[in-house]
């Protein structure tokens, strides 16, 4: 087995938020609920809303993690949180997903969504064990503001931790919990 540098084993993946992005969406053909059709998610959407990243790769063309969510005036809830292994373009709204998402908008809000990828503007993949684990992670946070989350998955982890102590109340003000 090779050696590896005093970097390699420290190295801790950076990453890049984008968002929140609200997305297209329109009154259904017969009027009477909103939906995001995928025809609106042009190039326009990727290029203009989104953008590129750093100067670098367009945001929709690099892998990460995708969080969609609702605004409304007491902020924002979010309702899915998933991974693109490929490209965030081609994952984050096909149809199986655009349908939980269209769902949702017939009870809430505004559709937004974030993105998360590799900070680096030129990388366009992330390792596929770090999506895994970021995903599993906002999974769980966002199950814990909004317990009606679409994808349940990793939400009852038996190996997530609690936090408890004296200072929890401090805590959860500093780390945004309600």
């Amino acid at each position: 087995m090779a050696k590896r540098s005093f970097k390699e084993k420290n190295l801790k993946e950076s990453l890049s938020l984008h968002g929140p992005f609200e997305i297209p969406h329109k009154k259904s053909d017969l009027g009477q609920q909103w939906e995001i059709y995928e025809s609106s998610l042009t190039i326009k959407f990727w290029q203009k809303t989104v953008g590129y990243h750093k100067n670098g790769a367009l945001v929709g063309d690099k892998d990460g993690i995708y969080i969609f969510a609702t605004r409304a005036s007491k902020g924002f809830q979010p309702w899915y949180v998933g991974k693109a292994t490929r490209s965030l373009k081609q994952e984050a709204f096909q149809a199986d997903k655009l349908k939980d998402y269209n769902q949702v908008l017939q009870t809430c809000g505004t559709p937004v969504m974030w993105f998360i990828t590799s900070s680096v503007p030129s990388k366009k993949n992330l390792r596929k064990s770090i999506i895994s684990r970021v995903e599993e992670d906002l999974i769980r946070f966002a199950a814990e503001k909004n317990p009606r989350i679409r994808n349940q998955n990793h939400t009852n982890d038996k190996n997530a931790y609690k936090i408890s102590g004296k200072g929890k109340k401090k805590y959860k003000a500093m780390m945004g919990y309600d």
